[in-house]
């Protein structure tokens, strides 16, 4: 695994980060969360790399990133102008919400085949990768499956040091300010429900509903 420096070289950053999802390579990356492991969301190779760099049952779908609506209708397919608003008053931020996808994303990001966990991170560095690189990527934590999500370089280095497989490159911005992992929320359903509660409190997310 390459480590990357981020310092005064976003720009540099974004396009060589760009470059290498175009090629199908794993990059552990800062998130507005945690540090997280992003590939191209619609490479299929890339996405059973993420599970195998992971050690993460196939069973278990991967979610997605976007960086705008207009990516969204990319992945998922949103009728309901109720949870439109919800994802306006969410979005970007710390909730990822399920939604019903679009057949022709890979199973690996496909939740029973049928949805797809997506989020829009408040995060510049990620917003400007997609932006460049010009789709979804895969946003699930750069940690083995099964252990604690890390909000630092060194832990993540620490983390694939002694293993087989990892990311081929760690975009590295030291420590983030210390975050849970997104609050999960079913959007398939209105009103939506809370499947895991994270960086955004339940009654967060319930202000944040319009029941008109």
């Amino acid at each position: 695994m390459e480590r990357i420096p981020v310092k005064n070289n976003e720009e540099e950053i974004v396009s060589r980060a760009a470059a290498f999802l175009k090629q199908g390579k794993v990059l552990a990356a800062p998130t507005d969360t945690v540090y997280g492991l992003i590939a191209n969301a619609k490479n299929e190779q890339a996405i059973e790399r993420v599970f195998t760099i992971k050690g993460r049952g196939l069973e278990k779908a991967l979610p997605v990133f976007i960086s705008s609506f207009v990516m969204l209708d990319e992945v998922a397919f949103v009728s309901d102008l109720r949870v439109k608003e919800f994802l306006s008053r969410v979005w970007p931020g710390k909730v990822t919400c399920v939604l019903p996808s679009r057949g022709w994303m890979p199973f690996g990001v496909r939740e029973g085949g049928l949805t797809i966990g997506v989020r829009m991170p408040d995060y510049r560095l990620i917003l400007k990768i997609m932006e460049k690189f010009g789709g979804p990527v895969t946003g699930t934590s750069a940690n083995l499956s099964g252990r604690n999500s890390l909000s630092s370089a060194e832990e993540v280095a620490a983390e694939f040091r002694r293993v087989p497989f990892g990311p081929d490159y760690l975009l590295d911005v030291g420590d983030l300010p210390e975050s849970r992992s997104s609050t999960v929320v079913d959007c398939t359903i209105w009103p939506p429900k809370m499947l895991r509660e994270g960086a955004v409190s339940e009654e967060d997310i319930n202000s944040r509903m319009s029941y008109t």
